[in-house]
C-alpha cells in the first residue's frame, strides 16, 4: 500500500496487484487475497490468472456457481492468450491449461472453449 499512496496506482504494473493477492491467498488471507485479485482485473480485464484464484476463493467460501463462472471466464482469457508470460523465464506459480481443467471437472455443463 506505501508504494502507491504518493503517485497512485496506476503507474504499478498490473501483476504487482495479482502477485500481492497470490501471497495473501498462500497466507491462507482470504479477503485480502480477493481485494487483490480484484484489483487485478480492474486494471486488466482479462487477467486469467486472478479469475482463477479468484475460483478457488469463491470455492472455499462455498460458492460454486461463481466459482465455475469465474473459471470459465479466467480459462477463455488464458487460452486467448492473456496470462502472465515471459518469453525469457518462468514466472512462479505460473498457470497451465490443465489447472483451469481440473477445476472445471467439479463445475456442471463447463466446456472448454475451442481455441
Amino acid at each position: 500500500e506505501s508504494t502507491t499512496a504518493g503517485p497512485g496506482e496506476d503507474w504499478v504494473d498490473v501483476a504487482v496487484f495479482y502477485y500481492a493477492g497470490l501471497v495473501r491467498f498462500l497466507r491462507k488471507e482470504p479477503a485480502e487475497a480477493q481485494v487483490y485479485f480484484e484489483k487485478a482485473i480492474q486494471y486488466s480485464r482479462r487477467f486469467a490468472e486472478a479469475y482463477y484464484y479468484l475460483a478457488l476463493l469463491a470455492m472455499d467460501r462455498g460458492a460454486q456457481d461463481d466459482a465455475c463462472q469465474l473459471l470459465k471466464k479466467g480459462e477463455g482469457f488464458f487460452l486467448d492468450g492473456y496470462r502472465v508470460q515471459n518469453p525469457y523465464f518462468a514466472y512462479p506459480y505460473a498457470l497451465y491449461p490443465t489447472d483451469f481443467r481440473r477445476l472445471a471437472e467439479l463445475c456442471p455443463d463447463f466446456a472448454t472453449p475451442k481455441k
